[in-house]
């Protein structure tokens, strides 16, 4: 068969060498197929011939197309992956190909970006020599949602094969080119929904670990979303509720609700996974103190706060009526991550006890007990942290992260 082919020219010296032997494929002629010198089995004969033609049928007509992928997926999806990469590069590049053509419908180049990600996952490490058209190719194509969905099954279908191959090298490589795709989703995307912000970060959240060189590239656009968020909950005259948030069946607050907390989840990875938090730490702790302050000293929740604690006077008990539980799960997701930071840092966090203190005031004025989700218990924590930071800094004794 035709040799490696690389980067983005790829496959056009791949179609000059088939058509020198009158077989624009990529594949070998059948007569050179039958040659006795190289008989194949029965098993192995057929689905090569089946996959010449096949792949010819990529260049016709569109419903010729439609068939030959399915076709193409259902001969792939029988081999083993030691006998896929005898026709990965063949397969490969005749989609690829066929994704390139001006004349198909969105729908079925949708659809080939779909049976790439399934060649892809089924083809182990091999791909690797073909990272450069790939992302080529997904550069060409990428839109704000058209195609996105499947793009970004690409992309982990890359990242999921390279990992398990020990090539996660090979990935990392390609990173910059990868995330600045993802970002450009995010930061394009203005609708009121943000469906497509939640589908990038579900995949950051899967690539987190093999995108650890370019975790400074993405931390100033998680926070954004977090904060954005944050200040439509906490802005609004009508509070959370006003947002529709308190709907757990969708509506635009769920849809920020969703960014935010797939933001925070990716941060998670991002702070767990840093070896030192100090060169980050400043980028982190004030948006992450801004957002909770922004929900928690919004004028709704402000007046909810001066009921409960007459409720509570009374002995009533009291439950901010004002807080959904998606505003508690973003200050808990939050409240959650400095906790981490503050484990990590130890002293180191001193310097920004009293901004801290400043931004969670509002906290302090509300009881929390009452709350779903487990704010209440974070908070204490944190304070808990915070009084060890303060006494381990003045008394020059350990920090003690499990005070």
């Amino acid at each position: 068969g035709a040799g490696a082919v690389q980067g983005s020219g790829g496959a056009g010296s791949q179609s000059q060498k088939a058509t020198d032997s009158g077989d624009t494929t990529g594949l070998k002629p059948q007569s050179e197929l039958d040659d006795g010198s190289t008989l194949l089995a029965l098993d192995e004969y057929y689905p090569r011939v089946s996959l010449m033609a096949l792949t010819k049928l990529l260049r016709s007509s569109h419903h010729e197309v439609k068939y030959a992928v399915q076709a193409i997926g259902h001969i792939c999806g029988q081999f083993e992956p030691e006998q896929l990469n005898v026709y990965l590069e063949h397969v490969l590049y005749g989609y690829i190909d066929a994704i390139r053509r001006t004349d198909l419908p969105d729908t079925w180049i949708d659809m080939l970006f779909g049976n790439l990600a399934e060649l892809i996952g089924l083809s182990q490490g091999s791909v690797k020599e073909h990272m450069g058209v790939i992302i080529d190719v997904l550069s060409e194509h990428w839109g704000y949602n058209k195609h996105l969905e499947n793009c970004l099954n690409v992309i982990e279908a890359l990242e999921s094969v390279l990992s398990a191959a020990d090539s996660s090298s090979e990935f990392q490589l390609h990173a910059p080119q990868i995330l600045a795709l993802l970002l450009k989703t995010m930061r394009q995307d203005r609708s009121s929904d943000r469906e497509s912000t939640v589908k990038v970060l579900k995949t950051l959240d899967r690539l987190t670990d093999s995108l650890t060189s370019q975790h400074r590239l993405l931390l100033p656009v998680l926070l954004q979303v977090l904060e954005q968020h944050a200040q439509m909950a906490g802005s609004m005259s009508g509070g959370a509720s006003g947002l529709g948030l308190s709907d757990p069946r969708g509506g635009v607050g769920n849809n920020g609700f969703q960014a935010a907390r797939k933001a925070l989840s990716v941060l998670n990875n991002i702070v767990d996974s840093t070896p030192d938090l100090r060169d980050l730490a400043s980028c982190i702790i004030l948006p992450l103190l801004r957002a909770v302050a922004m929900i928690a000293n919004s004028p709704c929740v402000g007046g909810g706060a001066a009921v409960d604690r007459l409720l509570v006077s009374q002995g009533f008990g009291g439950q901010l009526g004002a807080f959904s539980q998606y505003d508690t799960k973003i200050m808990s997701g939050a409240l959650d991550i400095l906790v981490i930071i503050i484990e990590r840092l130890g002293t180191d966090y001193f310097p920004y006890v009293t901004v801290a203190a400043t931004h969670l005031e509002g906290l302090n004025s509300m009881n929390l007990t009452f709350l779903e989700g487990k704010l209440d218990e974070i908070y204490k924590r944190y304070q808990a942290l915070v009084s060890e930071v303060r006494r381990a800094r003045i008394s020059g004794r350990p920090f003690n992260a499990n005070t």
